[in-house]
């Protein structure tokens, strides 16, 4: 109650600050319920509480979401079972920096602590949410200690906002996760462990919004200088730290020749070690699920026996690691998914596999259904020139379409989007979706609180609404 206390005073301070908030806000966010606790980020807690409370040595894995997705850490409690394993990894949009400052809360000799950032502009920068703390940190504000000043500054400058979610999910239901992305979906370690977390659902196997780079330019010198600083604290307490490089589907890597040499620069930086072979990291399209960083459940044994090895070669162990690697799962066949065919004939298509994509829109209308199939077979995607510049003013996506494309409504006239989907998982989406584009979505009442607390669709949380 005290530590309570402390963290409401500071945060009147800072407010005094920055600028007097109303008390309202104030009130909203420490004095309403939790409004987050079901949702991916309410697992921050349950994750913070691990670390705090665990004994003896630890293996503590640092990074984004591709971690909890990735790794199986009874199986390297298993192999080396002298370490108990605590998987911090978390929702990218936290940011990598920040979940080095509440890395630091139970440092102890003997500790290992395995950074593993996404090879992704982002999760390689200073980059930090503070709204998304603000969701993982509501119930538990004794958090909020752990932050760097200029965090919890940032954090202050969000509290308004903050509040206002929270008021409106307690007028109108707390959001909830989706069937994936939810909090029950983690284990005792952190991990995610879901069955639904079964093959490759992405259109052609990789995300085309966010491909790979191994270029220098990915990863700030910032980023790089925090993570020295981080190596300095946890070596003063003991403990050690090393680099791992993150899973990364092999399809959507851009500069594979580069992987040597971006491997070399990035050793050359660090004042610690980078454990394995960066190109093991490459991993087969058939073991992701959903994005290019997170695998599925088979693909999540593949990488921690990669990580097991890296340890045991580091460590100087030589037993065997007894662990089958599972065969990639086999993709069912697209089907094909009832839907409104009304406008079928609006426009040109092309064939990639058993299904077809959208290629351009032949004939305008004000209100366009996209269709659901084409020759008796399902449509997925459609390319992001094809409402673009066109006289639309409403478009409703149907079940079938699973990827949309970056910048898709870029200089439209489209105003309303009908997203019918009603799991936000089942349709992957970038950064720029609505770049140069003025339109909302519209979701079902029953699934808006899934998108707004979604993995990738929360960014659209200010476009949202529900119909």
């Amino acid at each position: 109650m005290k530590k309570r206390l402390a963290i409401v005073l500071s945060s009147i301070v800072f407010a005094l600050t920055l600028g007097a908030y109303p008390a309202y806000s104030l009130v909203g966010v420490f004095g309403v319920a939790p409004q987050f606790e079901d949702t991916f980020l309410g697992a921050f807690k349950d994750k913070m509480k691990r670390l705090n409370e665990t004994d003896g040595k630890k293996i503590v894995l640092v990074g984004g979401s591709s971690l909890p997705f990735g790794i199986r850490s009874n199986l390297i409690e298993q192999e080396l079972p002298e370490y108990k394993v605590v998987n911090l990894g978390m929702y990218a949009s936290l940011g990598s920096e920040v979940m080095l400052s509440f890395a630091k809360a139970n440092v102890k000799e003997g500790d290992i602590y395995i950074i593993s950032p996404e090879q992704h502009k982002q999760t390689l920068s200073m980059y930090f949410d503070s709204y998304s703390m603000w969701q993982a940190l509501d119930g538990d504000y004794g958090l909020f200690n752990y932050l760097s000043l200029k965090d919890k500054e940032k954090m202050v400058r969000s509290l308004g906002h903050f509040a206002s979610k929270k008021y409106k999910y307690l007028k109108e239901g707390s959001p909830k996760g989706d069937e994936i992305y939810k909090r029950d979906s983690f284990n005792e370690y952190g991990d995610i462990d879901n069955d639904k977390v079964d093959y490759n659902h992405m259109v052609g196997m990789y995300d085309g919004n966010n491909p790979i780079r191994f270029d220098f330019d990915v990863i700030e010198d910032e980023f790089i200088h925090e993570m020295n600083m981080f190596s300095s604290f946890v070596k003063s307490k003991g403990a050690s730290l090393y680099y791992s490089f993150s899973p990364s589907n092999e399809e959507a890597v851009e500069d594979k020749y580069q992987v040597d040499s971006y491997y070399d620069y990035l050793s050359s930086k660090l004042d610690f070690p980078i454990l394995g072979n960066p190109n093991d990291s490459l991993i087969e399209a058939g073991y992701f699920f959903d994005t290019n960083f997170h695998l599925n459940n088979a693909g999540a044994i593949k990488n921690t026996v990669r990580l097991i090895d890296d340890l045991k070669t580091e460590f100087g162990v030589t037993s065997p690691t007894n662990i089958l690697i599972p065969e990639a799962p086999e993709v069912p066949a697209n089907e094909i998914v009832e839907g409104d065919n009304s406008d079928v004939g609006l426009f040109e298509y092309d064939k990639e596999g058993e299904a077809y994509y959208l290629t351009s829109l032949k004939e305008e209308k004000a209100r366009i259904v996209v269709p659901a199939s084409y020759n008796e077979k399902p449509i997925t995607h459609f390319l992001p020139n094809v409402f673009q510049n066109k006289n639309v003013k409403e478009l409703v996506i149907q079940p079938n379409i699973k990827s949309l494309k970056d910048e898709s409504f870029a200089f439209s006239k489209v105003e309303k989007i009908f997203l019918m989907n009603e799991e936000p998982s089942s349709i992957t989406v970038g950064s720029d979706l609505l770049k140069n584009s003025k339109a909302t979505i519209y979701v079902t009442a029953r699934s808006y609180g899934k998108y707004v607390s979604s993995y990738s669709w929360s960014r659209y949380a200010d476009r949202l609404e529900s119909m």
